[in-house]
């Protein structure tokens, strides 16, 4: 969470510094669209990164209690 949370914060100072940046309200409204695409689009990624990280560490975790289990039968 603490590297969404840097990429939010990153996000927060960009947008809240649109109106300062823009005289003409669509020109700020394009931009505000065009930040908010790139957070929506860092923030899929990085939940799909996490996700994977999860169901490798999920099959990791499956695969050593199965081998634990086996040992304990053999030992038997």
């Amino acid at each position: 969470m603490h590297i969404i949370q840097s990429f939010y914060l990153n996000f927060d100072i960009e947008r809240n510094a649109v109106p300062n940046q823009f005289e003409n309200e669509m020109d700020a409204a394009v931009e505000s669209v065009r930040i908010h695409q790139k957070w929506f689009s860092t923030i899929g990624d990085t939940a799909m990164i996490c996700v994977d990280l999860l169901k490798h560490t999920q099959e990791t975790i499956h695969s050593k209690i199965h081998g634990f289990r086996e040992q304990r039968v053999q030992a038997l």
